[in-house]
């Protein structure tokens, strides 16, 4: 099962990819809840392009949330994202998932686990590899 990271800033998904890298787990890059309408679709479609360019031959699992903003999922399509988050009902996320399918992005729903958030870390590559470490066996 792969880390979730919530990322604010191209910093943060460097450090999130390098210590899963180095410690040879998998991360999932989130945004902030509801980032496709603040920071905009543009901003995570440039940072997620960044990636792949400082990171050939990597493939960066990414999460763009769009709240329940559900017309930032169809843009979001448009603009080739991978995947989008949207609190919704469930006969939404199916009909918004099904167009989806068409596009290749993944539509999911709200997810009851809590990611790390990096917003607060001092040091964020050591935030993601302290939680993407597993406890010691006893």
């Amino acid at each position: 099962m792969a880390l979730r990271v919530v990322i604010h800033s191209l910093d943060h998904a460097r450090a999130a990819v390098t210590a899963a890298r180095a410690g040879g787990f998998a991360v999932v890059l989130e945004s902030p809840r509801g980032a496709a309408g603040r920071q905009g679709i543009g901003w995570w479609r440039a940072l997620l392009d960044a990636m792949a360019s400082e990171f050939p031959g990597r493939t960066v699992d990414s999460v763009l949330d769009c709240g329940d903003a559900t017309g930032r999922v169809l843009e979001a399509m448009r603009a080739g994202l991978p995947a989008v988050r949207v609190e919704a009902p469930a006969a939404v996320l199916a009909a918004l998932a099904a167009l989806a399918a068409r596009t290749g992005t993944r539509v999911l729903g709200p997810d009851a686990t809590e990611p790390l958030d990096l917003l607060a870390a001092a040091d964020p590559r050591a935030a993601v590899t302290g939680a993407g470490t597993p406890p010691p066996r006893r």
